[in-house]
């Protein structure tokens, strides 16, 4: 056997030995695919479960990423025009820069302390 028809034969055993590692490998990542999937499909399950839960118990949650670690963060309106305009009128310049500055009407709105998500009550 000379020394190209050695190489010839080594080289074709190689190129068959990598074909089947990559059809292996195809095959394995194949069913990592369809596992990722089934857990997904799992999950889903499982969050629409928690959600009908959450929603019977009355128990409060983030919309986005369904987490009940939320905070209501309140914050009083800054000026207020109304009350400036009648400040000024009954008191002075002064009684109308109180009454900007003070004001009844609340902002509230509830963020997620997981994913940062904010909503509206």
């Amino acid at each position: 056997m000379s020394f190209w028809e050695k190489f010839k034969e080594d080289f074709n055993k190689q190129v068959e030995n990598e074909m089947e590692k990559s059809e292996q490998r195809k095959k394995q990542k194949k069913i990592e695919k369809q596992e990722y999937k089934n857990r997904i499909k799992e999950m889903k399950k499982e969050n629409k479960y928690k959600k009908k839960q959450m929603d019977i118990e009355g128990i409060a949650y983030c919309p986005k990423c369904k987490s009940t670690s939320i905070q209501y963060i309140e914050r009083r309106k800054r000026l207020s025009l109304g009350r400036a305009v009648v400040g000024t009128a009954l008191f002075s310049p002064l009684g109308g820069a109180v009454g900007a500055v003070t004001s009844k009407k609340y902002k509230g709105f509830i963020k997620c302390l997981n994913c940062g998500h904010k909503w509206k009550m």
